[in-house]
């Protein structure tokens, strides 16, 4: 998880609570949760703070009158959902108070310049909450709806096809005419459609040449639109593989879904905008889209892997197969930056482990660094620009990170990998690294014991 931007919003964290808090069937309760992780004693994860800052600035939203966001804003549809009261306000003012304290990392991974920029941020978050605690009545937040589809008549191939478009989706509809139609209402309702994900930018612009028509009611509101728009492939050291997901787009409402389930439904690749005007003249001449069949979740794997390989090379540069047999990854000097890279990475909740050949040899890396500075890994084996930052490192190595460090190699080392995927046309080097690896992993074990 990494922190992208000093607002609110600005981690993967943030935009994963909002997502799931658009499905909750209770918003108060879903926001109280988030504020009493931050309320708790001890050290709070990266996590936890945005999760609990993001439910802070959903109340200020909402109790703001949407002040500073449009209602075409996530965020301003997720807060359209709160009734904020004056008890829930003054819970969020005591937990900001916790976003960037002492048990916060959020506070320990951010320089002084991102610091000032999120204390900025924070202050107007608690501007909000104040300036609602002054009214006697909260506003309510006009829920956004969802826009109408636009109908346009397309020419292609010496026919007219009919299309609707809602800016983010396009429905082709299986209806030909020799000459534009007149109105929307000449087209059937029961010829519906198939709806693929388009990213054709300057659609609208163009459709407004050709001719515009207005969707009958029938057609936005009789048809549940149905179809893959994402899907992705990520792996769980749980499961030991890699684990692939995918969406359904339903009205738009996006919900994920394992293989099985979706394999009979349409898969709309991205459209890009050279590939358009093939398409519909394909269609013109064939009847059909010729959409792809759903990939399996071995084809994804292979997709992602084979599209990384050229990218990967220049990290598999070096000998052998230990934590800094792999020296681009330690180029610079990154003094500065290990303990926060020690903190934010190498954790026992952390499962993305596997799918990106760079973050998994900076985690191994990582572990490597905290088995040094305890004396579980070989002096002699660290590299002589390394050997300074060890001493001062090992004051701050404590039981979590060497655990965490344990569960890293333990992610690195299973089928989900991709470390020892990528050297298997180097038998030798991939031995060394499974060999290295499990020693590395079993002399941390030990100085937990020790």
């Amino acid at each position: 998880m990494g922190v992208s931007g000093p607002g609110p919003f600005g981690s993967d964290s943030a935009l994963d609570f909002i997502d799931e808090f658009l499905d909750v069937e209770s918003p108060i309760s879903s926001i109280r949760a988030a504020l009493a992780r931050l309320d708790e004693d001890g050290y709070h994860q990266i996590d936890q703070v945005y999760q609990a800052w993001t439910a802070c600035e959903l109340v200020s939203i909402a109790s703001s009158g949407g002040e500073g966001y449009d209602a075409d804003d996530v965020h301003y549809e997720a807060a359209s959902r709160l009734r904020p009261n004056r008890k829930l306000l003054d819970q969020c003012l005591k937990t900001l108070a916790h976003i960037l304290d002492e048990n916060s990392e959020l506070s320990d991974l951010v320089g002084a310049e991102q610091r000032i920029s999120i204390e900025t941020h924070l202050a107007q978050t608690k501007i909000r909450l104040k300036q609602g605690l002054a009214l006697d009545k909260f506003p309510r937040l006009k829920v956004p709806k969802i826009k109408a589809m636009h109908a346009y008549a397309v020419a292609a191939g010496g026919k007219w096809f009919v299309a609707l478009y809602d800016y983010s989706n396009l429905i082709v509809l299986d209806a030909v005419y020799d000459r534009q139609p007149e109105s929307v209402e000449q087209v059937p309702t029961d010829d519906m459609a198939i709806l693929f994900n388009c990213r054709y930018i300057g659609s609208v612009d163009e459709f407004e040449l050709i001719g515009r028509l207005r969707p009958a009611e029938a057609l936005t509101e009789a048809y549940e639109f149905v179809t893959i728009i994402r899907c992705s492939c990520t792996s769980s050291s749980d499961m030991g593989n890699f684990e692939t997901n995918y969406w359904l787009n339903r009205g738009r409402q996006f919900t994920q879904h394992g293989y099985d389930k979706v394999r009979e439904y349409p898969y709309c690749p991205e459209i890009w905008p050279e590939q358009f005007a093939d398409l519909i003249e394909g269609y013109a001449d064939s009847g059909t889209l010729g959409l792809p069949p759903v990939p399996t979740p071995t084809e994804l794997r292979d997709e992602f892997l084979a599209g990384c390989q050229g990218e990967w090379a220049r990290y598999l540069a070096g000998d052998g197969g230990g934590p800094f047999s792999f020296p681009h990854l330690y180029a610079s000097d990154i003094s500065f930056y290990i303990m926060p890279w020690i903190k934010l990475r190498l954790r026992t909740d952390w499962t993305n482990t596997g799918m990106c050949l760079p973050d998994d040899l900076n985690n191994y890396f990582l572990a490597g660094i905290v088995a040094a500075s305890v004396g579980a890994y070989v002096a002699s084996e660290v590299p002589e620009s390394l050997v300074p930052i060890l001493q001062p490192l090992r004051a701050q190595i404590g039981r979590a990170e060497i655990s965490g460090a344990i569960h890293i190699l333990s992610c690195v080392l299973d089928e989900a990998s991709v470390i020892p995927y990528v050297l298997r046309d180097d038998p030798p080097r991939r031995a060394a690294f499974l060999d290295q690896a499990n020693a590395l992993r079993d002399a941390l074990a030990a100085s937990l014991l020790g």
